[in-house]
């Protein structure tokens, strides 16, 4: 069953370090303190104006199985860079030392991601199955639950995916994205 999260499931550490693996190049540039990490990726996770975006949890016998965080594209533009500036701040209260260094690899970051260029797009920040459950059928779930929230809504399913996560490249491929091949890191797909 998908659902919202409860205040349970957003301090549950395997959600913020799961958040944090994928997206380990900007995340382990925050700081060293790895609880410094999980308060900042719950506070994202927990704020509607985040534009991380909404996370929806799976779980099955109140176990979690994984999770998917979404956004429109058009609620992005809205909230362009609120993460980052909540980051930012967080940074400057604890570990304002950090900042600079923090700035620089952000904007790396960034420019490793091919544009979005669909205005009428569904974006999935986040994909994530829980490590015993992965070569099931769970993602596959996830992925039509996020494919049919975007058509519900007359939106375009959109995402990036490393160039080098061949895996996902094929899964993606097998539910009818188009992979946007290019110099970036992270290719931009759709359907």
């Amino acid at each position: 069953m998908i659902i919202f999260p409860s205040e349970f499931d957003l301090v549950n550490k395997k959600i913020s370090q799961a958040v944090q693996n994928m997206d380990k190049d900007f995340y382990n540039n925050i700081s060293n303190d790895q609880e410094l990490i999980h308060q900042i990726i719950n506070k994202l996770l927990a704020d509607i104006n985040s534009d991380l975006g909404d996370i929806r949890i799976y779980k099955e016998e109140s176990c979690l199985v994984g999770f998917l965080i979404h956004f429109s594209v058009n609620e992005l533009f809205k909230k362009k860079l609120y993460s980052l500036k909540q980051i930012t701040e967080f940074i400057k209260l604890h570990d304002p030392l950090n900042l600079e260094h923090f700035k620089s690899e952000s904007k790396k970051f960034a420019l490793s991601m091919s544009p979005i260029n669909i205005d009428n797009g569904f974006y999935l920040n986040k994909i994530y199955i829980e490590e015993k459950y992965r070569g099931t059928d769970k993602a596959q779930y996830l992925l039509d639950h996020f494919i049919e929230a975007a058509h519900l809504n007359n939106l375009v399913p959109c995402l990036h995916v490393h160039k080098d996560n061949f895996r996902a490249i094929r899964f993606y491929k097998k539910y009818g994205f188009s992979i946007t091949h290019s110099n970036y890191d992270y290719l931009f797909a759709h359907i």
